[in-house]
């Protein structure tokens, strides 16, 4: 066994205690960051996996190809903070810092419970993330803090920021930028969603074609859509089917990430549609952990459920598991 596997696991554990916990004080945040930070350190200092190396590469170039401008955020922002620490664990674990940080902003933000930080971190979409696709992993985390500005509706400036962020992270969450459209107060109904939805649907080869054809695992780009559609209907089911208008809005959107996800099959397979799954999925956690809330009176016992279900496939596929055995304990 591996410290980063014993330390995940020890995160597990602790995501199923905090199942329990109602109220998330100042107390709560500091030692769920804690064990965040501290799992950061333990992954940085095991040793790079897959294309980590590429990032870390990355740090020393001065090239400004349209490979690193259409992406600058991370890219370029990382060069110049490797410039002052000149070292490349410590620069991750910054990046990471200002990750969790967001993840529990997030979770304020929404009022979510206490266990949605450690899901969000330990679902496997993000853990591959962290590992592999590391720029992609920090546009989810801006992805879902941009799914919860649009949801409150906050103001037009802040979620125009936080998306254009996220999508100069990663471009593929501008398949996702429609987010805003969808929550959009002035808008009585769904139509210009749908409109403008169907116009992202064709321009997604477009907006891959210049990514890599690489994988992201053994797992095909199948599974992603058929957990995806499982959690469509958990959702629907958990409402039984008796959305009102806000929750109306979420199940469209899953429909669209659904879409996104068969659109990207159809057109480019491999690679390219398992991380359109990535995005979908781990987007999808807030509409889910919500509908919890919401529906069930033993909501314990489900939030427990849930977790474990969701984490799981962390130990049983190996592409997940493996990004955890990187350094073994002597």
């Amino acid at each position: 066994m591996t410290l980063e596997l014993l330390f995940y696991s020890v995160l597990f554990v602790t995501g199923i205690v905090s199942c329990f916990i109602e109220n998330r004080t100042k107390v709560y945040y500091f030692i769920t960051f804690s064990l965040f930070l501290v799992f950061s350190i333990i992954m940085r200092t095991s040793g790079f996996d897959l294309d980590i190396n590429a990032y870390a590469v990355n740090f020393r170039l001065e090239s400004l190809d349209i490979y690193y401008l259409k992406e600058p955020v991370f890219w370029l922002s990382s060069r110049y903070v490797y410039k002052f620490i000149h070292s490349d664990e410590v620069v991750f674990v910054l990046y990471d810092a200002l990750s969790f940080i967001i993840v529990l902003w997030t979770t304020r933000k929404l009022n979510l419970p206490a266990y949605y930080p450690y899901l969000f971190l330990l679902f496997f979409p993000s853990l591959m993330g962290m590992e592999n696709i590391y720029r992609q992993y920090l546009s989810m985390v801006l992805s879902s803090s941009f799914l919860a500005m649009c949801m409150l509706d906050d103001s037009f400036k802040k979620k125009m920021s936080v998306g254009l962020l996220a999508g100069l992270t990663h471009n593929v969450f501008f398949l996702f930028f429609t987010i805003y459209l969808l929550f959009n107060k002035e808008k009585k109904n769904s139509l210009v969603f749908i409109l403008i939805s169907i116009v992202f649907l064709f321009a997604i080869q477009f907006v891959l074609s210049t990514k890599s054809n690489s994988e992201t695992g053994e797992l095909g780009a199948g599974v992603y859509l058929a957990m995806s559609v499982a959690l469509l209907g958990f959702y629907c089911v958990s409402y039984q089917f008796k959305l009102d208008d806000l929750s109306k809005k979420v199940m469209h959107l899953q429909v669209y990430f659904i879409s996104l996800i068969v659109v990207s099959i159809s057109l480019m397979g491999g690679g390219q549609s398992k991380r359109i799954g990535m995005f979908c999925l781990v987007l999808m956690l807030i509409p889910t952990v919500i509908a919890i809330e919401q529906n069930y009176k033993e909501k314990k016992i489900v939030r427990v459920a849930f977790f474990i279900v969701a984490i799981l496939p962390t130990y049983i596929f190996s592409s997940s598991r493996d990004m955890l055995l990187t350094a073994i304990i002597k």
